[in-house]
């Protein structure tokens, strides 16, 4: 530590001012030496005064900053010649910690917040009190004061009180606590069109309450999660309302927010050999009703697919971190699999649980028309849904490190040309590991499976048969084209679904990085996911990154092909695989 200290203070090499000290440690011999200041060889005896006497008060300040509080520095001249400025260093002992005591200024904190302060002293008796230790053990004190409802606590100069003979020093710190705060409105500085009653629900404390500065914090981190202000801040108001007894003080908090705009216009487009050229349009209108919601509508216009839909979310509508949800969704996809119109409404409460986990419970009512093996059928399907996510990774689109994960249940019923019933179950998860400067290389795994209980296969409706192959899925196959097939080689979906998928990315420049690939599916006719008839896929792939995420390009094949599939399947998107 003293080596480093010394490094930090001085910046210099070795000098021409020659040190005598004898009996101390080689570490601390090797850093007085590097404390000196970096002089050229002196020309006179006066210039070789000048330099001992600049060493000697160079090499004092870095002796008290290792506690050696009682060091002698004598600075002299050798006769000469040579003319050698010389330094003559007596450390004494190393100073050592007797004892640690919190004064107040003014009032004094209640009995409560000055054992917490005291306990949060961070240096013990017997060690050396360094400075940058003695600044530690000062927060920490302080943190516990604000942590105790002293919101406008100070820290004011600290004595420290030392024995020579004994070599100890008592350190007194001296503290402003200032009244208790209690917190009042939480007032907006700037006019914000969201009804008053919907910005007080994610305020996570009642009037009255003692202020801490994680309640703050949680405020800001809630105003953050809206998505609704480009800049915000959070802070207690400057002056308050004193109580009676002076003990406590009510003071108001002000936020500073400025809306973000109230329309946003997205695009995005995907190309792959397999399912052709791809394009998304949503436009975003936030804040519609006041009440903090969005309205999300979305388009899809693809070689197999045409879709209009749009969101609804109105966020802590049942309190915070309930939010109500409703959606609309209507379009029309034409595969090798099947032919499908579907039309659905569904109605969800989303349950924000904070540490990134989340809950969603939907219900839904879809109607489809399809035309697969079985031929062409009406179906109606009524179901409701659970499901668990929890996102630890540190990025949506490029996530470098972490993991995600995601399990779902959806029991439903078939009605119309089909009369059944169905559960389906499926869960997945992802863990990436970066490592060398930055995440440059960064080693991602991903594994999902899922089962669908109840009706056999062909009687499921398609949107609730699984499919595997492709982009999202198996890279090297085309899309839907891994599993069970007719006796037309035609995609007909399972039950059981299995995937697999490994992947290695190199960040080689800013803007610049490579990945190779492995991933793996299996689709199987009956409920349980299976090895058997895996089929695996390779490639390699660049990434071209941008402020919004990286733009993919992959290339790869089939490393145990199924008859009819092609040798070469190529993927273009934004965001990384997985």
């Amino acid at each position: 530590m003293a080596m480093c200290l010394a490094l930090l203070l001085s910046g210099a090499a070795w000098g021409d001012v020659r040190i005598e000290a004898d009996g101390i440690p080689d570490d601390l011999r090797e850093a007085l030496e590097a404390a000196r200041p970096d002089d050229p060889a002196p020309e006179t005896r006066f210039e070789a005064r000048r330099q001992a006497r600049r060493a000697a008060t160079r090499l004092t300040d870095f002796l008290n900053s290792e506690a050696f509080f009682d060091a002698r520095v004598t600075p002299y001249v050798e006769p000469g010649p040579p003319i050698v400025p010389t330094v003559r260093v007596e450390t004494g002992p190393q100073f050592k910690v007797s004892g640690q005591e919190i004064t107040y200024v003014g009032r004094a904190p209640d009995e409560a917040a000055q054992a917490a302060a005291k306990a949060a002293l961070t240096l013990n008796t017997g060690d050396v009190p360094f400075p940058d230790l003695v600044l530690i053990a000062e927060q920490q004190a302080l943190a516990a004061l604000k942590d105790a409802g002293y919101g406008t606590v100070e820290v004011r100069p600290r004595d420290v009180v030392g024995d020579r003979a004994a070599g100890t020093v008592e350190i007194i710190y001296s503290i402003a606590a200032g009244p208790k705060i209690e917190l009042g409105d939480v007032i907006y500085e700037d006019p914000i069109r969201i009804r008053p009653k919907y910005r007080e629900r994610i305020v996570p404390f009642d009037l009255g309450e003692v202020y801490s500065p994680d309640k703050l914090a949680t405020l800001d981190e809630r105003l953050a999660a809206s998505r609704l202000y480009s800049i915000f801040g959070v802070r207690l108001a400057e002056a308050g309302a004193p109580s009676e007894t002076g003990e406590t003080e009510t003071r108001n908090v002000i936020v500073s927010a400025t809306e973000r705009p109230r329309n946003t216009i997205t695009a995005g487009a995907s190309f792959s050999t397999a399912e052709g050229p791809g394009a998304t349009l949503e436009w975003t209108r936030r804040n519609l009703t006041r009440r903090g919601d969005e309205l999300r509508l979305r388009t899809v216009l693809a070689d197999l697919e045409r879709s209009l839909g749009a969101d609804w979310l109105l966020p802590h509508a049942f309190g915070y971190g309930r939010a109500l949800t409703a959606n609309v969704f209507g379009g029309r996809e034409d595969t090798d699999a099947f032919d499908r119109t579907t039309a659905l409404l569904g109605l969800g409460l989303d349950i924000d649980r904070g540490g990134d986990l989340r809950l969603l419970f939907g219900s839904a009512v879809e109607y489809t028309n399809e035309t697969d093996v079985s031929g062409e059928r009406d179906l109606f399907i009524y179901s409701v849904s659970s499901e668990a996510l929890i996102d630890k990774a540190n990025s949506l689109l490029d996530p470098t490190n972490g993991w995600r994960a995601r399990a779902r249940i959806e029991p439903g019923l078939i009605a119309g040309d089909t009369n059944d019933n169905f559960t389906s179950v499926i869960a997945e998860a992802s863990v990436y590991e970066g490592f060398g400067g930055r995440d440059r290389y960064v080693l991602a795994g991903r594994v999902r499976a899922g089962s669908v209980f109840g009706a056999a296969s062909l009687d499921l409706p398609t949107s609730r048969r699984f499919f595997a192959g492709g982009g999202g899925s198996a890279r090297g196959f085309g899309f839907q084209d891994i599993g069970p097939r007719d006796e037309d080689n035609v995609p007909i979906g399972g039950r059981g679904l299995l995937e697999l998928a490994g992947e290695a990315r190199w960040r080689f420049r800013k803007n610049i990085g490579l990945a190779a690939f492995v991933d793996g599916a299996s689709v199987t006719s009956d409920a349980a996911p299976s090895f058997n008839d895996f089929r695996v896929g390779a490639g390699v792939g660049v990434r071209y990154y941008t402020a919004i995420g990286p733009i993919r390009f992959d290339i790869a094949t089939p490393l145990n092909p199924q008859e009819g599939d092609d040798p070469v399947q190529v993927y273009i998107s934004i965001g990384q695989a997985f």
